[in-house]
């Protein structure tokens, strides 16, 4: 999984229809990418000041509405502010982007909407037909009126004439075109105080002769509730943490967003891991359907010794660990045949990779070092041998699990510790892990997604958020749920919720009050049916407490801490 970085790309959001093909990345600008092109799309402002360029302009504020990837990016201009708003969605089974330009100062304004190259890219061709743009012949771009007037050129041409309030000429019949890719163009509108202007964005191919009507388009508040309407089944979660709900609530919908193209372009071997983490913090917070979707994908990539994606060690550990947790988490039902073999075959390979050859018997000291710098693959290899045998075990192949237990012992005494910081594979933090969490969200802040060194949007980096939180909240790998595993000094004296979190054992809710120094734990597991009693503990809390109740409240015991007093 990422790690911290500190050499990180432009941070920006993705934003794509689910399950279609296509994407554009939006930077903090609210200066559209284009995945399918060479081409972006920069805005600008003609207020009584000038021109305001939104790339170059520092007083660009961007947020989410009610956190959703339907994006705000509001540039300031004098008493007020003009607001670009993107969003996707599918007309006629076609995937769009949508971007709204509103007018929220006091007086009228001119924007502009300016097509130029995207980095290291070669633009050949733009041209104009009444309201729509096609770049390199290309259908991409639709208006719901044609230009006042326009600006064509090479991208410093252009920008110059924007910067210098010159940008009045008429489109040239042939369009624009540039041997050296350079070609550039600006679309100038007026936009009237309160009035606003939408244009579509092709996220993939509309051939000639299909009608496009930006108009009748999907609406962004219509967007903005579909996607509540997705998450609605996830897990609600109250911590002490400034805008903590918001990143958790985003950062689901983000990767939800990642997981459709990640599904729709195919998972190959290079992704196969990724997929599985996936499917991982989304079982984690009770995205089961998707999990499984990407689960699917992940399977097809099987290899006949029993590995998956390109075979190596950690891969096949992340899908052993997946599969498991989603039979876990998601309830539905016991393996069948062709899965028990499946993870059966995994672990055979794991134990013949891994135990056989990779890593160093006990007695040969002189080999820790690279044990320790391969701690991530002994985690997640410990832990796919654990998951394997609880399958195996639930589908009642007794024996078999019992051989991989023994596998699992083995390494357990031949890895030392669990060295380095981040997760095993249960997705158990590790390290501090609420100064973890507060450098995620100031990380995320304000549209919560985390750039990596080569994304603007890695979706690595939400899955490690959304695995981060729930580690903190709930460790169920065993034969009981312990509430708070990591808790949390920071948070002590601090009230938190959690409403519907997925487990192994059944959803449980749980809510932390304290009168005066000591905890008051209210909890609610809905059991599974038959499920026999589950003990629930808070060992961090109180390690004296626990109880077999499926639902009741407790006073614990005041917390000891050496760096903390409660009296």
């Amino acid at each position: 999984m990422a790690t911290e970085v500190h050499d990180v790309a432009e941070r920006s959001i993705t934003i794509a229809a689910l399950a279609t093909g296509g994407a554009i990345g939006l930077d903090r600008h609210g200066v559209v990418r284009s995945d399918a092109g060479p081409w972006s799309m920069d805005w600008a402002v003609g207020a009584a000041d000038g021109w305001h360029l939104a790339s170059t302009d520092a007083a660009v504020r961007q947020w989410l509405v009610e956190d959703t990837p339907v994006v705000v990016s509001a540039l300031r201009v004098p008493d007020g502010a003009i607001e670009h708003r993107c969003w996707a969605g599918v007309v006629a089974g076609r995937p769009f982007a949508m971007i709204e330009l509103h007018n929220a100062a006091p007086v009228a304004v001119a924007v502009a909407v300016v097509i130029r190259p995207s980095a290291d890219r070669h633009l050949g061709s733009i041209g104009l037909d009444d309201a729509e743009v096609r770049v390199d012949g290309r259908r991409t771009l639709w208006f719901t009126r044609a230009p006042s007037r326009s600006m064509v050129g090479t991208t410093a041409a252009v920008l110059d004439a924007i910067a210098s309030g010159t940008a009045d000429g008429r489109w040239p019949v042939d369009g624009v075109r540039s041997a050296d890719g350079d070609a550039a163009a600006a679309f100038v509108f007026p936009l009237p105080h309160t009035a606003s202007m939408r244009m579509a964005l092709a996220l993939d191919d509309v051939p000639d002769g299909v009608p496009v009507d930006v108009a009748s388009m999907v609406a962004s508040d219509v967007v903005v509730s579909g996607w509540r309407t997705q998450t609605a089944g996830a897990p609600r979660i109250d911590l002490p943490e400034r805008d903590a709900a918001s990143a958790i609530d985003a950062a689901r919908r983000h990767l939800l967003v990642h997981a459709g193209l990640r599904l729709r372009a195919g998972v190959d071997d290079d992704a196969t891991g990724l997929a599985a983490e996936m499917a991982m913090a989304l079982d984690e917070h009770g995205l089961h359907v998707t999990a499984r979707d990407l689960l699917g994908a992940a399977l097809a990539t099987r290899r006949s010794d029993g590995s998956f994606g390109a075979g190596d060690t950690i891969t096949t550990a992340r899908v052993l660990v997946a599969l498991d947790r989603h039979r876990r988490l998601a309830d539905d039902g016991p393996m069948d045949d062709e899965l028990v073999a499946i993870m059966a075959a995994g672990a055979d390979r794991l134990r013949r990779r891994v135990l056989g050859s990779r890593w160093p018997r006990a007695a040969r000291p002189s080999r820790v070092g690279r044990l320790r710098a391969d701690a991530a693959d002994a985690r997640w290899t410990l832990q796919a041998l654990q998951s394997a045998a609880a399958s195996l075990r639930a589908s009642g192949q007794t024996d078999a699990a019992a051989v991989v237990d023994g596998h699992a012992m083995s390494l357990r005494r031949e890895v030392p510790d669990r060295a380095g910081a981040g997760h095993d594979g249960a997705g158990r933090a590790m390290g501090d892990v609420v100064t973890g969490l507060r450098r995620r969200l100031a990380e995320g802040v304000p549209c919560w997604t985390w750039p990596s060194t080569e994304l603007g949007d890695d979706p690595w980096r939400a899955v490690e958020f959304l695995r981060s939180v729930r580690a903190l909240l709930v460790d169920d790998d065993g034969d009981g749920i312990d509430l708070l595993p990591d808790a949390i000094d920071e948070w002590f004296g601090s009230p938190l919720a959690v409403h519907d979190l997925p487990t192994a054992h059944g959803r449980v809710s749980f809510a932390l009050r304290w009168h005066g120094a000591r905890p008051a734990m209210l909890w609610d597991l809905a059991l599974r049916d038959d499920a026999a009693p589950v003990r629930v503990s808070a060992s961090m809390l109180d390690p004296a407490w626990m109880s077999t109740d499926p639902r009741s409240e407790a006073l614990l015991a005041e917390p000891h801490h050496e760096h903390r007093s409660f009296t």
